[in-house]
């Protein structure tokens, strides 16, 4: 039997892209996260068109309680918040993962996702099974043992 190349499952976007995932977090690829990281965003508003289906993320200085904080990864190659919350209120299906084109609002200061390609089957938006993570124990040349993360 001879052996194959596998190919990852993943899409590279330099383009912005938000990703809903089930653990209630939205995370931005490396354009959106540059967009953000240039104007020094650290919290946001996430807001919801019903009537649409779409939602905003629009960045503020203001302090106020509806704001969400914005974290970077180091060497900002994404940036993510906690809005498990705003996730379940548009009706995102909490069982999957689901990358979104976002479109950067220069005039409003905000990114921009449509939802309707979730409903139309558009293949724009990435849909996976999300499976939960599993830390693996590993020995290596008489090491002690450490957890590697998948």
């Amino acid at each position: 039997m001879g052996y194959e190349i596998y190919t990852r499952q993943i899409i590279r976007a330099s383009s912005p892209m938000i990703t809903l995932n089930r653990r209630g977090r939205m995370v931005f690829n490396v354009a959106a996260t540059k967009i953000l990281h240039d104007l020094g965003v650290e919290t946001a508003f996430l807001l919801w068109d019903s009537d649409s289906k779409k939602f905003a993320v629009k960045p503020t200085s203001k302090r106020d309680e509806r704001a969400v904080s914005v974290r970077y990864s180091e060497g900002h190659k994404w940036a993510a918040l906690s809005a498990i919350g705003f996730i379940a209120h548009i009706g995102h299906n909490m069982e999957t993962t689901k990358a979104y084109p976002a479109t950067w609002n220069a005039n409003e200061g905000m990114f921009e996702v449509s939802m309707e390609a979730e409903n139309e089957g558009s293949t724009h938006a990435k849909e996976t099974p999300e499976t939960p993570r599993r830390a693996t124990v590993a020995k290596l040349g008489g090491a002690p043992l450490r957890r590697v993360a998948r």
